[in-house]
């Protein structure tokens, strides 16, 4: 079970609906799961914090009208970070093995004892 845990985590290939299906199972896995553990890091805080404040202000919504108002605006965050997430964790999982070069365009001057000096575009 454990070697097929390390196995999944660290595949070469990052499948985007496993990397979704995780997120939504538990906020920042699919992040893990994809190699960005800051960023999986920030989602988990982020959901535990809001889940804390929900369940804190749950059993007082009758009492005051304000704690209704910030229930409904942390349940509103809650849900969008969630979905976030998730949307997320697909799109490192597709980008995963993408080319890491961020260059849009850049020109190359080389030497060349033959022929002088070669220019290259890399579009």
């Amino acid at each position: 079970m454990k070697f097929l845990l390390i196995f999944i985590l660290f595949s070469q290939n990052k499948n985007p609906v496993k990397a979704a299906w995780m997120s939504a199972f538990l906020p920042g896995l699919g992040q893990f799961y994809t190699g960005n553990y800051i960023k999986g890091i920030v989602f988990f805080g982020a959901e535990t914090y809001l889940l804390k404040e929900l369940i804190k202000d749950y059993p007082e919504i009758d009492k005051d009208k304000n704690i209704l108002y910030r229930f409904s605006y942390n349940f509103v965050l809650a849900v969008g970070l969630w979905a976030f997430n998730i949307a997320d964790a697909y799109v490192s999982a597709h980008l995963y093995n993408f080319d890491k070069d961020t260059s849009l365009m850049s020109f190359y001057i080389r030497k060349e004892k033959r022929l002088g000096i070669i220019i290259e575009k890399k579009f």
